[in-house]
């Protein structure tokens, strides 16, 4: 979901691209992907919040807005009109899972893949988080990875 197509008025409701959930499957984490160019720390800010005062997504203890370049991660009691807790790049996952340059064609969905493959082996386990990996490390500092261990990772789901 990108900022630009927002409808106006909309009752659309879900929960985002990508969800976490704990071992006791509460919900952790809404991931939104934002494919635009040249998206901001301001601009992420003002996409979480249009999307949070507006309901189009759940509030979840932690949100992540991610682009084709950063990675975005607020705590949920962050003032909604501030900047993200945390940044990322997420040249480091196109490395680790992608292997090369994802596909301008399909870009949003190759970073909603990616993002969801990313949390998914981090949270059942199939790869220990390394803090030497910007976004691990992230995940690390914040909380988010205590909170997803062992739970499980899903695709766009309705509200």
């Amino acid at each position: 979901m990108n900022l630009e197509s927002l409808p106006v008025g909309t009752s659309m409701r879900r929960l985002a691209d990508v969800v976490a959930f704990s071992k006791s499957k509460e919900l952790v984490l809404v991931v939104e992907i934002d494919a635009a160019r040249g998206t901001t720390p301001a601009t992420a800010a003002q996409f979480r919040e249009t999307l949070v005062e507006n309901r189009l997504v759940e509030n979840a203890p932690f949100m992540l807005i991610a682009t084709r370049t950063t990675m975005f991660l607020w705590r949920r009691d962050t003032r909604l009109a501030d900047e993200a807790d945390f940044t990322a790049p997420i040249e480091p996952l196109v490395q680790l899972y992608l292997k090369s340059p994802y596909d301008e064609l399909e870009l949003r969905e190759s970073i909603e893949i990616l993002v969801h493959g990313w949390l998914q082996t981090l949270a059942i386990g199939i790869r220990k988080p390394d803090p030497a990996v910007a976004p691990d490390k992230m995940l690390l500092d914040s909380g988010l990875y205590e909170l997803m261990h062992f739970g499980y990772v899903r695709f766009e789901v309705p509200a």
